[in-house]
């Protein structure tokens, strides 16, 4: 009987070693998977952020390219060269950039692009003078680190009196 209860110690005894180890293994198997969890995280958030900031450059580029255009029209009809004269972009205050024309090309000039006749207009009555609508066709891009964005614009000016400088 003594042998038996022996065997019996040492089957528990082995039985019990073998839970410990069972628990090891269960333990490592969480902090795995906890570690798993935690490196999709890091890289969910990475990448959220990297799509923020394009957003925002994205975002400080159309606004560039718009201050650009504002630029632009504000110089119509009295000088439609391409600017900034210096064919480089112009910086503003945030770091980003704008010029007329396209990011890849030479700054463009504003382009004439029509007159049309409009009936019916006089400075007084019988005065005769003709009156345009004068149409302009502008582009202007704008730049933040890798981001561009373009915009292209036509800008009608008019009635204008003809024979005047416009």
């Amino acid at each position: 009987m003594s042998i038996l209860f022996d065997k019996l110690d040492f089957l528990n005894y082995i039985i019990m070693d073998m839970k410990k180890g069972v628990s090891l293994v269960l333990v490592m198997g969480i902090f795995v998977i906890l570690g798993i969890i935690v490196i999709a995280f890091i890289t969910i958030s990475s990448t959220q952020l990297k799509i923020s900031h394009f957003t925002t450059y994205s975002t400080i580029a159309f606004h560039a390219a718009e201050a650009g255009l504002d630029y632009g029209i504000a110089r119509i009809p009295v000088n439609l060269e391409a600017f900034p004269e210096s064919g480089m972009w112009d910086t503003l205050p945030n770091n980003a950039q704008y010029k007329s024309g396209f990011p890849d090309a030479p700054p463009a000039p504003i382009e004439k692009c029509g007159q049309s006749y409009l009936v019916g207009y006089s400075i007084e009555k019988g005065a005769g003078t003709d009156f345009y609508d004068f149409k302009y066709e502008l582009s202007a891009s704008g730049k933040l680190h890798r981001s561009e964005r373009v915009i292209k614009a036509m800008i009608k000016c008019g009635p204008l009196a003809g024979g005047t400088y416009y």
